[in-house]
């Protein structure tokens, strides 16, 4: 047997060459080039990752198509150039100037955070993962103010997070090597990421979670999170334009504390009633920093014009009038069984309508809560005759709900075709699915690839409400 010759070689050697050398790897030679980016200019190119819940994606990346005309560059005037843009799991990648990307905490309704990247590159030991490190330079961002560290590390060679926190620790002095849970979550913040021996470093632009809008003091109880509400209108309007919202009323006849309607009312508005974390940064552009860049756009982002909230919790009243206090909207404490016609909500019979709900459900609340609803859920649909209706409910219960659509509703003759499709989603752990009707569609159609069957494993087209 041939002796090794103690070095790499391109090719396994025969016998007879007196080489056993292993083989070329490319995989240890042919590395990612490291990358690390430091926005020193508004119109320098970066790149960012913008996390949202899963199965949103494709919804996420189209809300980002929409709002890429009313961002601003540094001369005031709307961005023209072309974006890169790429959806995985959990978010999408964004390339674009550092000012774009910083403007997009305002727009973005379905999006957790903008996590701006900073460093990009392959790791398989840790002196490698040291000196790519030590690369990075937090200054134009925070100067030499502390932050907050979080690290992650997944089928790493490099998977011990303690180690990779204190090693955090000691190339940056400044850095907090605190556990997550005991940091606050509107401070600066970086996170460290490693997944199979890529690593990522990004700066947290959002500060607080983009979830939290800042109108919302209080809640009541299993309170549905702002960003599934706008989920819930973006998938009710699909294409709609905003010259349509206008003229469509929308009620919510289980209001709660009023989500459903404030994020209709703020569907495509700026967030303005928050503090985002990039405002501190010292490289943050001088467009950002005051209301100046409000007045520069002179467009109307109002969308639903009238609106109801109806909720039979008396101790909800006044949160309820707090939240939709800036949109005029009709409320009403009561039993929504009880409403007769549209006119007692302040509603036309004219006009067209569109009812959302979020019914009750999950373990905080009581069994009889939770199915009390249903004995009157579709004579009140009847009478109110909506054109589009949105109802959130448990996967297990979907079944059962749509056997209890009337058999007069799904056999009427003369009746426009009706359609029902599903959107596969997570509330608070709950599997749920999003349940929405449509009358001006002539056949079912899938939403977000998941399943449209109906309670009896037949096509859901056969219903209506």
């Amino acid at each position: 047997m041939g002796k090794s010759c103690g070095r790499w070689c391109l090719a396994r050697k025969s016998k007879r060459d007196g080489c056993g050398a292993r083989p070329f790897m490319p995989s240890l030679f042919w590395r990612r080039p490291f990358t690390c980016i430091n926005a020193m200019k508004p119109s320098d190119s970066v790149e960012a990752f913008v996390s949202c819940p899963l199965q949103v994606e494709r919804e996420l990346l189209r809300e980002i198509s929409e709002v890429r005309p009313l961002l601003m560059n540094p001369e005031a005037r709307f961005i023209t150039e072309v974006w890169e843009t790429r959806p995985v799991q959990g978010g999408v990648h964004v390339k674009t100037s550092y000012i774009a990307t910083l403007q997009l905490n305002y727009w973005l309704k379905l999006a957790h955070r903008v996590l701006l990247r900073v460093g990009n590159f392959q790791a398989l030991s840790l002196p490698r993962l040291r000196a790519r490190l030590q690369g990075i330079d937090f200054r134009p961002y925070w100067g030499d103010r502390d932050f907050r560290l979080k690290v992650e590390a997944g089928s790493c060679r490099i998977s011990n997070e303690k180690l990779i926190r204190r090693l955090c620790g000691e190339i940056w002095p400044v850095a907090d090597p605190v556990p997550d849970s005991v940091s606050d979550s509107s401070s600066r913040t970086v996170l460290v990421r490693g997944w199979r021996d890529d690593w990522t470093v990004s700066v947290d632009t959002s500060g607080a979670h983009l979830h939290q809008r800042g109108y919302r003091k209080k809640s009541g109880p299993a309170p549905l999170r702002e960003t599934l509400a706008a989920l819930t209108w973006r998938l009710l309007a699909e294409d709609a334009p905003v010259s349509k919202l206008r003229e469509v009323q929308i009620l919510d006849p289980m209001a709660g504390s009023g989500t459903l309607l404030r994020e209709a009312f703020d569907l495509y508005r700026p967030q303005m009633e928050r503090d985002f974390l990039f405002s501190d940064f010292a490289n943050c552009p001088k467009l950002l920093r005051g209301p100046q860049q409000w007045a520069n756009h002179r467009l109307d982002f109002s969308t639903f014009q009238r609106g109801a909230a109806i909720d039979k919790d008396v101790n909800l009243a006044a949160i309820l009038k707090e939240n939709l206090s800036t949109t005029g909207f009709f409320q009403r404490i009561g039993d929504f069984a009880k409403v007769a016609n549209r006119n007692e909500l302040g509603l036309e019979e004219e006009r067209e309508l569109w009812i959302a709900a979020n019914p009750p459900y999950g373990e905080r609340l009581a069994q009889p809560a939770k199915e009390s609803w249903r004995r009157e859920w579709w004579p009140f649909v009847e009478r109110m005759n909506p054109r589009r209706l949105a109802v959130w409910l448990p996967e297990k219960e979907v079944p059962s709900f749509l056997r209890g659509i009337p058999p007069a509703d799904r056999q009427r003759q003369g009746q426009e075709a009706h359609s029902v499709r599903q959107f596969a989603i997570s509330n608070g752990g709950i599997p749920c699915r999003i349940l929405l009707f449509n009358r001006t569609f002539p056949q079912t159609s899938s939403v977000g690839g998941s399943a449209q069957v109906g309670a009896s494993g037949t096509s859901a087209d056969a219903t209506g409400f």
